[in-house]
């Protein structure tokens, strides 16, 4: 009794890693609302210690922001290399079946 293998279909990998790419994107352009937002607390509350914290979180956000995105890209980099992978082994070992007979 042979045991399943396992399948991967490289362009699946792909295609996730093009999607961790537009999630890093979107999470890295999620900062400019953040800083407006920021921005926006000091010039209406100057002075106020509202307006202090709101800027010290949005700076606490801007670096907990690029550490996600910076996972997020090593994650989409991981799947493409993944893809590219397993294409060069399926690609080695059709052309090493290639070297056998084929048999009647």
């Amino acid at each position: 009794m042979s045991q399943p293998g396992v399948q991967v279909d490289p362009s699946a990998l792909e295609r996730v890693a093009d999607d961790v790419e537009l999630l890093r994107e979107d999470v890295a352009g999620s900062i400019k609302g953040i800083d407006s937002a920021a921005e926006e607390v000091g010039r209406k509350l100057p002075g106020w210690r509202l307006a202090r914290t709101t800027q010290d979180n949005a700076f606490a956000w801007q670096d907990e922001n690029k550490q996600a995105a910076g996972w997020l890209e090593d994650y989409a980099a991981a799947l493409e290399r993944c893809a590219r992978d397993y294409r060069h082994v399926d690609e080695v070992t059709a052309e090493s079946l290639e070297l056998f007979p084929e048999v009647d």
